[in-house]
């Protein structure tokens, strides 16, 4: 299977189309894409949302800075979520 992914620029302003305060930008992914949070991770400065929607297989990443703004950071399709792995521990 191919994943593909578009990667966004980072947009440095929240008025930007990729980017909104984070209630709005969720709201857009589930209305637009029907995607909700999945994962979440954390770097020194944002967290990390994973969105997807498993019966189209479409898939967003969103960083979350400290102040609230949420940016698209990449988008794909061929969503694959291997929960069964993950709660065994399992490693690839």
């Amino acid at each position: 299977m191919v994943v593909m992914a578009t990667a966004l620029p980072l947009p440095a302003q929240a008025d930007s189309p990729s980017c909104a305060p984070k209630h709005k930008l969720t709201a857009d992914l589930a209305m637009k894409y029907g995607e909700i949070p999945f994962a979440t991770g954390f770097t020194i400065n944002q967290s990390i949302k994973f969105y997807g929607n498993a019966k189209t297989g479409s898939w967003s990443v969103v960083a979350i800075n400290t102040d609230g703004v949420a940016c698209v950071v990449a988008v794909g399709d061929g969503l694959e979520v291997m929960l069964l792995a993950l709660a065994q521990g399992a490693s690839y």
